[in-house]
């Protein structure tokens, strides 16, 4: 009798380990999550401070200034993001549930701060942003952007795709064509950079292209709330350029959710692999 209720006990207490063990096994998920979605909004916050910061019509507005040093404190004073990993490393499990609280506050901080930058922002919108050029060396790399540029000036094509090895130029070649069409409002009611050089994958090339465009995903959205977001966005935006820099992964037009290219919208896509080109014209 005495040993049945012994390893009664010692089951249950076994029990009891597995459930603490498996409830730290999925906080970790979420916590881990969660980082990647904080540095997602560090990244967007930071991305939205240069935009923000460039002058429209020959100056930044006292409001968006305003906006812009509110930010960079924020940034400096709260995410401070590998100093709270240091932390959380030293923690254990419940140890970082505090940390995961401070994560969630961070994240809610973090989107209201965007939201209001990008509010201001609109109000003072401008159609793209210049990259910076590199002055071109030889005749045959200006003939390339020439070319580039008559058929991303004229209709017909909707997609353009650039295929060369590391350091041929392609990045030099489509700054220059995303400076020529931002000052180009004939052409192009929006012109949005985005470079992908970090192999982003689906939702993080969807989140770079969103954030180039001033849309914010909730935090708790999904494939198809972010999507249709992405794709209505896109087609609000009537005739833009979109430039995709340096892709490692192929995706088609249509999985991007990039609206039909027609009316005066366009696609340039760079890549080293000529199977991701091949997947952004549907091959």
């Amino acid at each position: 009798c005495y040993s049945n209720g012994l390893i009664t006990g010692v089951l249950g207490l076994l029990g009891s380990v597995i459930g603490v063990a498996t409830g730290c096994h999925n906080f970790r998920k979420i916590h881990a999550n969660n980082w990647t979605m904080l540095r997602w909004r560090k990244e967007h916050l930071e991305d939205l401070i240069r935009q923000s910061e460039q002058p429209v019509d020959g100056r930044v507005n006292p409001a968006v200034s305003v906006w812009i040093n509110k930010a960079r404190e924020y940034a400096r004073d709260e995410l401070k993001i590998e100093e709270l990993e240091k932390t959380a490393s030293k923690m254990c499990c419940l140890g970082n549930i505090d940390v995961g609280l401070d994560i969630d506050r961070k994240l809610r901080e973090l989107d209201i701060l965007i939201e209001e930058g990008q509010r201001i922002s609109n109000e003072f919108v401008t159609r793209g942003y210049i990259q910076q050029e590199t002055n071109f060396i030889g005749r045959a790399v200006e003939d390339v952007k020439g070319a580039i540029w008559q058929v991303v000036s004229q209709g017909g094509i909707g997609t353009i795709c650039i295929h060369g090895i590391a350091d041929v130029g392609k990045t030099v070649v489509v700054a220059a064509i995303n400076n020529q069409a931002v000052k180009a409002p004939e052409l192009f009611d929006f012109v949005i950079w985005v470079d992908v050089s970090n192999g982003a994958d689906l939702q993080r090339l969807q989140e770079d292209i969103a954030r180039r465009i001033s849309i914010n995903f909730p935090l708790d959205s999904n494939n198809s709330t972010r999507a249709h977001k992405l794709r209505t966005a896109l087609i609000g935006k009537n005739k833009f350029l979109l430039i995709l820099d340096s892709m490692w992964q192929g995706y088609s037009p249509s999985q991007i959710e990039i609206p039909e290219l027609t009316g005066g919208r366009k696609l340039i896509v760079t890549s080293r692999l000529r199977s991701v080109l091949d997947s952004m014209r549907g091959k």
